[in-house]
């Protein structure tokens, strides 16, 4: 392991994602990201985080649920800004259902605003769906789930005979791939640079150069480093039980259908204190199967 003066953070891990999208004293990255992906410009002044970056002391950490727990908050960003509310999220592994995650996310923040509470008058019941406003999702994911080489795919409610997106601009969810550069801007290829490597691209703007330095292990307060190094370990212990099922050619027995072999492996990964939604992602198991194995355990 290099020095703490050499050692940074990689921006797709679940606290540093978390820190670089959702700190209030960094709203200028998200500034940026959010005119480079969605093409909205908006000042610091009008984006309010709804679930900020914060850390709690690791000695209050005192199980792996916890630890499990602040996991899945790190790992998306809503916000709400002039013109509409943004969810930002990382999913490095894509799982069975993660297109239909990811529109439900979506569809559930656009319905969220409903009001049931308008009283009928001169406005009329129809006046409940004024509260709605627009919701844009981005998915960062480290590995290819759609053809072709292109990187950002960006859906819209769309007429198929106008070719031409609805009016007002109601819904957007993209899915940005890292392991691609098809189509990207500059500057998206630039925030593609950066996310792989946490370092910042030559030419990079400002805001990136900011993104890079929050990245830097050296600029973390004390908490910060104690929870990496939990979340380090905590990995750790996760991409070794998935060796441990490679080794035990469990891709070889899952395409051949083992499902005994899948439980095996799955009842060990539970031992270890490991996210149901992980195991089912890795071994192909439904949660309610995985239910069951643990109460087996």
């Amino acid at each position: 392991m290099m020095d703490d003066g050499g050692r940074r953070l990689s921006p797709t891990g679940d606290l540093a994602f978390k820190k670089l999208l959702g700190s209030e004293d960094h709203k200028a990255v998200i500034q940026g990201f959010i005119s480079d992906f969605f093409s909205v410009e908006v000042g610091v002044d009008e984006i309010r985080i709804e679930n900020p970056y914060s850390i709690s002391p690791v000695d209050v950490i005192k199980d792996g649920e916890e630890l499990r727990r602040l996991q899945e908050t790190f790992r998306d960003v809503t916000l709400a800004v002039n013109v509409a509310d943004v969810i930002i999220e990382m999913q490095l592994h894509v799982g069975r259902f993660f297109t239909q995650r990811s529109v439900y996310y979506l569809c559930d923040r656009f319905v969220g605003h409903y009001s049931k509470t308008v009283v009928e008058g001169e406005r009329g019941l129809d006046y409940r769906y004024a509260p709605l406003r627009p919701v844009y999702a981005l998915n960062i994911v480290g590995e290819s789930f759609r053809d072709g080489p292109n990187a950002l795919h960006m859906f819209q409610l769309f007429d198929s005979v106008l070719k031409e997106a609805m009016v007002p601009d109601l819904l957007r969810v993209g899915y940005f791939e890292l392991g691609k550069t098809g189509g990207l801007s500059p500057v998206q290829r630039l925030w593609r640079d950066f996310l792989l490597s946490g370092e910042a691209p030559v030419g990079a703007p400002g805001y990136i150069v900011e993104a890079a330095k929050m990245m830097e292990y050296v600029n973390l307060g004390r908490e910060e480093r104690d929870m990496v190094d939990v979340l380090e370990k905590a990995n750790a212990t996760w991409e070794a039980q998935i060796l441990y099922a490679e080794d035990r050619g469990f891709e070889k027995g899952r395409e051949q259908g083992k499902a005994a072999e899948a439980r095996l492996v799955a009842g060990r990964m539970l031992a270890r204190g490991m996210d149901r939604t992980t195991v089912s992602e890795v071994t192909g198991l439904s949660l309610d199967e995985l239910g069951r194995i643990n109460a087996d355990t």
